[in-house]
């Protein structure tokens, strides 16, 4: 599973990137990290924790509580996990 929850997350993460850059181009893209998260543990479907961005940054903060930014965000995840599981369907 653990190729697999790369592979979702490198799709996710691409659709994001993807969807945002048509309204804000010079975001900064902080790339897919591979770790072994408590919370992700024992899956036994694919699974990545995404991270908006940091509440602590002014910039981030500001957009993270726009709507049309979230729903941005939220149209790159959804559109990400319908990519992954075109690709994906034989597998799951």
């Amino acid at each position: 599973r653990c190729i697999l929850s790369q592979q979702l997350a490198n799709t996710i993460h691409a659709s994001l990137l993807e969807h945002v850059r048509r309204k804000k181009p010079a975001i900064i893209d902080r790339s897919v990290k591979e770790s072994f998260l408590q919370v992700l543990i024992g899956s036994a479907v694919p699974s990545a924790l995404v991270e908006l961005g940091f509440l602590t940054n002014q910039e981030e903060a500001r957009l993270i509580n726009n709507t049309q930014y979230k729903k941005l965000l939220a149209l790159g995840i959804c559109d990400g996990i319908e990519k992954y599981i075109a690709i994906h369907r034989q597998q799951l």
